[in-house]
């Protein structure tokens, strides 16, 4: 069961969640509705088709009609509920997550694991690994380990505008969790003192998300920040956007459906 202080951490990723839920579950029903339409529409199509044509001929004339439309519909019905505002605020959630992961990196020159529940992370943080970077911190916010993340907070090396700013959003999120309140006019200041570059663009997203905390909390609207802070960013980093996203799905999608069709290939022609 989860504590007070970890359905706190959570919940903004649970908001996060839940439009990226409900788009795979629909991505997942139309591939079914495609599926079946294919089946049937085969049985009609089938006969229709000159006896002459060889059988890979037939299979191909039924099965491109049917890839094209399971490689593109469900990813298309997807954007019918990420979209505006949804998918600005995702896309600013994208920023966030590939600069946490790019900081995890330069501190550790590692990559940091996915930690699917408490008892992963807990684990991950007993075998030391993340030490000198923000991902391990919030590991320990998370797993209600406050103590341990207030003495890493105050170990922070500042030697920049973004690392002050850092550290003192570090602070409150723990803050935030142990209380369920936060103050962040220390960061906001720290934040206008970034000079523009990445660190800036990245502070800004990071300012927005954990105002996004409190707007959870308190039962409103989280996206709306997400969306402004991301408005204002110049560019988005690779892999940050709904269309890189939608591009990187491609591949493994086209694999899938080669190594589908070859199966239905064999069973039906061996």
């Amino acid at each position: 069961m989860r504590s007070v202080e970890q359905q706190r951490y959570e919940a903004i990723f649970r908001a996060f969640g839940r439009p990226v839920r409900n788009g795979l579950l629909l991505c997942v029903g139309t591939t079914l509705i495609i599926s079946f339409l294919f089946g049937v529409a085969s049985a009609f199509v089938g006969p229709l088709l000159p006896r002459g044509w060889p059988p890979w001929l037939v299979f191909l004339v039924l099965i491109i009609p049917f890839g094209i439309a399971v490689l593109t519909v469900p990813s298309l019905a997807q954007l019918l509920v990420i979209r505006g505002r949804t998918a600005r605020a995702i896309e600013a959630f994208n920023v966030f997550a590939l600069g946490e992961a790019e900081a995890y990196a330069a501190a550790t020159g590692g990559k940091a694991p996915p930690l699917t529940s408490p008892d992963r992370a807990r684990r991950w943080l007993r075998r030391g690994e993340g030490y000198g970077s923000r991902h391990r911190i919030r590991v320990l916010i998370w797993t209600g380990e406050l103590n341990a993340a207030a003495e890493l907070i105050a170990a922070m090396r500042v030697s920049s505008a973004a690392d002050a700013f850092h550290q003192s959003v570090l602070r409150q999120e723990l803050e935030f969790v142990a209380t369920g309140s936060m103050d962040l006019t220390e960061a906001r200041i720290a934040l206008e003192s970034i000079p523009s570059s990445h660190d800036r663009d990245l502070a800004t997203v990071v300012f927005a998300f954990e105002e996004a905390r409190l707007d959870v909390h308190h039962g409103r609207d989280a996206f709306q920040r997400l969306a402004d802070a991301r408005a204002q960013l110049a560019g988005l980093p690779p892999g940050a956007s709904i269309r890189d996203r939608f591009v990187a799905s491609i591949p493994p999608s086209v694999a899938t459906f080669a190594v589908m069709a070859t199966v239905i290939w064999v069973i039906s022609f061996a």
